[in-house]
């Protein structure tokens, strides 16, 4: 009962009200300086729960305040000195505003579980489907489309064309840093291959007008 008679609150009730408010899937994290390195802690989960419990309100060396999109999205995080309370409601709300404007929006009320749960799912589907499998393990996709034989490449290729905005995204990473002279000359062909397919592809559609 008397255990943290003694120990400062390092998160105040303006805070933490503010943190039960988020949208669902958001997650809220506290990190504390220990052994020279920073260990993490759940304030909130996804479901919009607080999980926390009166010791982690009176932690000590609490570094940092960290807000997850999901369970490996983006994450803004604030420093705390001290205490948080009103003076940094502000500075916590811009940095939250600014995560939730790079994440998508979603009005269902699915429970986190049951979401990752589907994320997996379609994973396997995607896989399933063009006969594919990804060199990632994780729920993500990273698909080497330059190493794939031909086949694979028409399996993937038209199923990613009819991935638009309200599917998952779809980026396409083009490694241009490392590339050596050979990779770079052979780029170049193809890319002049393309032009000329492409311009031929033009005129032969202007002269059936």
């Amino acid at each position: 009962m008397y255990k943290n008679f003694f120990k400062r609150q390092w998160i105040g009730h303006d805070m933490i009200d503010y943190i039960k408010s988020l949208p669902r899937l958001f997650r809220v994290t506290y990190e504390v300086a220990v052994g020279g390195r920073s260990v993490s802690f759940p304030l909130r989960d996804e479901d919009g729960n607080i999980v926390a419990g009166d010791d982690d309100f009176h932690a000590q060396n609490v570094v940092s305040l960290t807000v997850h999109y999901q369970q490996e999205g983006d994450c803004e995080r604030i420093g705390v000195f001290g205490k948080l309370d009103k003076d940094d409601l502000n500075l916590f709300k811009k940095a939250f505003a600014k995560l939730e404007n790079e994440c998508p929006k979603s009005n269902s009320k699915v429970r986190a579980k049951s979401l990752h749960a589907m994320q997996q799912q379609l994973r396997d589907e995607i896989e399933r489907v063009t006969r594919t499998e990804s060199f990632y393990k994780g729920k993500n996709l990273l698909i080497n489309l330059s190493g794939a034989n031909q086949l694979y490449r028409d399996r993937m290729i038209p199923l990613l064309l009819r991935l638009g905005e309200n599917c998952v995204p779809v980026t396409v990473s083009i490694d241009i840093a490392n590339a050596t002279e050979e990779q770079i000359g052979a780029t170049l062909d193809e890319l002049s291959m393309y032009e000329m397919e492409r311009d031929a592809e033009v005129y032969e559609n202007v002269d059936e007008f």
